[in-house]
């Protein structure tokens, strides 16, 4: 028996037939027989896997954008595909590969088990055949999202048929859509910044809106966060409104033709709600309640004059100017541009500012002295004047006397001037007066009668406390009212 290596096997793969010749040492070669032929097989090919496959699963309740990008749990499924029939061994893996035993050339529906780390997994398979030769290593990538996304909500804007939300979310997640509800309603898709609106509401009607949020695996949240908005009141516009509801004390004309209150404060209804943020902000305490305004007149054109209630705290000892001149007009004070600016005007929101008309006060100032007698002269005063085209103002000379019922004999802060009240917090009397710069810059001491040294529109003062003051200007015709009788304890409500 003889025992030998062969050569390098050549010409690829297949089925090789050996022959097998002997020598003696007379240099007699064998001759071939049959049993000096063998036949064998060569295989050096590496298997190859030509189609690799994950899919995920999705949580009950949750469905998958890709589930062959995501899953929502551990366990998912593989399928492959191997070109080769005698394939021995297969593995799937993540770190290690430990060979099983392999029965078919494709794989179909096979389970995995994840890591249970959440984020991305590289799933890799490599298969081995019957000669031993292994294939590259396939690889696939799933991302493992076990964590619902976090939506948020917000109130935006709403009219009397509509409502607006921000739907928002929190945390790292990739949002793919986000959506909003009147509760247990359908879902209204919101546009990609967040805004949803939600339409054909009842007006004046409160709703609870709720909101989700959709992540890039499919996750929805499933506890909806919500707030409740209602809906504006359709309302009648002012001039309509007043017209067919004469307001109690309004019963005079002035020269410029606008009707005005000349009852006692206890005796006039002129109580009105403006720039609130909900209708609830109207119901709280008068005095003191930011959002209430005394109706003042009421033009020929439907224009409805309002003074702040309450002095504005952000108007509280503003100088009518720090550096002042001879000549100084209102247009050019400091109060002016605050009140027009940021310590007013600004802060209300662009449905308030909008219902405000831009009106023309008058720009006076004087280098003498005038006296106002009667009410002609007043009257006569303010007119011949420029006109300064503004938002916002403060009270006139003319407001006042029909304040105090045009006598100028009442009692200065009897119950006779409705325009006069006192703050019982701070003990700061807001009494109209005017406030007065000399030409050397200092003030002199206001009165409420008698001479006027210069415009500025009447101040409220506070005396010894400091002056404060309390904002005027007129209030579109096109404004709507919707509800109120214009008492201290049920106010007209101007729609938002």
């Amino acid at each position: 028996e003889v025992t030998v290596t062969s050569p390098n096997l050549t010409n690829g793969d297949g089925e090789k037939t050996m022959y097998i010749y002997l020598k003696d040492k007379a240099n007699n070669v064998s001759v071939t027989t049959n049993k000096s032929t063998a036949k064998i097989t060569v295989d050096q090919t590496k298997p190859k896997i030509t189609s690799f496959t994950l899919t995920g699963a999705a949580e009950s309740g949750q469905t998958l954008s890709s589930s062959t990008e995501y899953t929502h749990k551990t366990g998912i499924t593989y399928n492959a595909t191997i070109t080769e029939t005698n394939i021995a061994e297969y593995c799937v893996y993540e770190s290690s590969c430990d060979y099983k035993t392999a029965d078919s050339t494709t794989l179909t529906n096979k389970e995995y088990i994840l890591n249970d780390t959440e984020g991305s997994h590289s799933v890799k398979i490599r298969v081995k055949d019957k000669a031993g030769n292994e294939s590259d290593v396939s690889t696939k990538s799933i991302k493992l999202d076990k964590t619902n996304p976090t939506a948020t909500i917000s109130p935006n804007t709403q009219d009397t048929s509509s409502i607006t939300v921000t739907v928002g979310y929190s945390g790292t997640d990739s949002i793919i859509s986000r959506q909003c509800r009147v509760s247990s309603g359908s879902w209204v898709t919101a546009s990609s910044n967040g805004s949803c609106k939600i339409s054909n509401l009842s007006d004046g009607t409160q709703y609870t809106i709720q909101a989700r949020v959709r992540d890039a695996s499919g996750r929805w949240n499933t506890t909806y966060p919500s707030v409740s908005v209602t809906t504006d009141k359709k309302g009648i516009p002012v001039k309509e409104y007043f017209a067919s509801n004469p307001i109690k004390g309004l019963t005079s004309t002035d020269c410029n033709g606008m009707t005005r209150f000349i009852e006692k404060r206890s005796t006039i209804n002129n109580y009105i709600c403006f720039g609130y943020n909900s209708e609830s902000d109207c119901e709280s305490e008068i005095t003191t309640n930011e959002y209430i305004y005394r109706i003042m007149g009421i033009t020929s054109a439907g224009e409805v004059k309002l003074i702040k209630n309450k002095y504005s705290e952000d108007l509280i000892d503003i100088p009518w100017c720090s550096n002042c001149f001879s000549g100084m007009t209102w247009s050019q004070s400091e109060l002016h541009k605050d009140l027009n600016g940021t310590e007013f005007y600004d802060k209300l929101s662009s449905k308030w500012q909008d219902k405000i008309i831009e009106y023309s006060w008058p720009d006076i100032v004087t280098d003498g002295s005038y006296s106002f007698d009667n009410y002609s002269d007043t009257c006569e005063f303010e007119g011949g004047f420029p006109g300064v085209p503004a938002k916002v103002g403060l009270a006139t000379e003319l407001d006042l006397e029909f304040a105090m019922n045009m006598s100028g004999t009442s009692p200065w802060g009897s119950d006779e001037c409705w325009l006069f009240s006192v703050d019982e917090t701070t003990g700061r009397s807001m009494i109209l007066g005017w406030g007065i710069p000399n030409w050397g810059g200092e003030e002199v001491e206001p009165s409420p009668f008698g001479y006027i040294y210069s415009l500025e529109e009447l101040f409220v003062l506070g005396g010894g406390a400091g002056f404060v003051a309390r904002p005027v200007f007129y209030l579109s015709s096109n404004a709507l009212i919707s509800a109120g009788v214009g008492s201290s304890s049920d106010p007209f409500i101007v729609v938002k």
